[in-house]
C-alpha cells in the first residue's frame, strides 16, 4: 500500500491567505490562528475553553439557583429560608467571579496542558513540552508596528490566584516579517519563530 504524503500546514490551512495589515486586529487574528494551526500541527494539543471544572462549577451554580428560585413555591417558603439561600447563591457567584478573574489574562490565546500526539514531523521540543503547562502571549505595538509573541511554562491552575511563571521566552518582529507587500502571510518565519521560542523554554524546565 502506498504510504500517503505527509503535508506541512501552511499546504493544508485556510489561514494562509491575505490579511489586512494596516488593521491591528487583522494582523492579530492572523498570527494568533497561524500559531495554532502551526502548534495543532505539530501535536500538542490545545486546552478546550470550556474545561470539566468550569463546566462542573456552571452546572453546581445552575443547579443551586434553581433551587432557590423552587424552594418559594415548597412548604418550606419561609423568608428566611429564601433569603439565606440568596445570600449563598451570590457568595458562590462571587467566588466564581473573582477566581475566573484572578486566572484570566487577555493576552493568552493558546494554551496546552501538556498532551501530545507526536508524528514524524513533530519537533524535538514537543516531547519535552509533555506534561507541562504551555501557554503562548500574543501584544502588539500600533506605534512602532511590531508584535510581541511570548511562550510561557506555568504551574497548574489554583484557585484564587494567577499562574505562576516558571520560565518564559520572547520575540518581538516587524509586521513585514510575517507578511508580503501584499498582504499575504509568510509561514516559514512565523514557524522558525515559534520553533526557538518554544526549544528555548522547553529546555529552560
Amino acid at each position: 500500500m502506498e504510504k500517503e504524503p505527509q503535508f506541512d500546514y501552511e499546504l493544508k490551512s485556510k489561514q494562509i491567505r491575505q490579511y489586512r495589515t494596516n488593521d491591528i486586529n487583522s494582523v492579530r487574528r492572523a498570527v494568533c490562528v497561524n500559531v495554532q494551526e502551526y502548534l495543532v500541527h505539530q501535536g500538542l494539543e490545545e486546552d478546550h475553553p470550556l474545561s470539566l471544572k468550569k463546566l462542573s462549577v456552571s452546572l453546581l451554580l445552575i443547579l443551586f439557583g434553581s433551587g432557590s428560585f423552587l424552594v418559594q413555591f415548597t412548604e418550606y417558603s419561609h423568608i428566611q429560608i429564601r433569603f439565606v439561600l440568596a445570600i449563598l447563591f451570590a457568595i458562590l457567584m462571587g467566588l466564581s467571579f473573582l477566581n475566573s478573574y484572578a486566572q484570566k489574562s487577555s493576552n493568552v490565546f493558546f494554551k496546552s496542558s501538556g498532551r501530545v500526539k507526536e508524528t514524524a514531523q513533530s519537533k524535538k521540543y514537543i516531547s519535552l513540552l509533555k506534561g507541562k503547562q504551555l501557554r503562548i502571549l500574543y501584544y502588539t505595538n500600533s506605534f512602532s508596528y511590531t508584535v510581541k509573541l511570548e511562550a510561557q511554562i506555568v504551574d497548574k491552575p489554583r484557585l484564587f490566584r494567577a499562574q505562576q511563571v516558571l520560565a518564559s521566552a520572547s520575540k518581538e518582529v516587524q509586521f513585514s516579517k510575517y507578511f508580503s507587500a501584499h498582504g499575504f502571510f509568510y509561514p516559514p518565519a512565523l514557524k522558525e519563530d515559534m520553533d526557538s521560542l518554544l526549544l528555548s523554554v522547553a529546555s529552560k524546565k
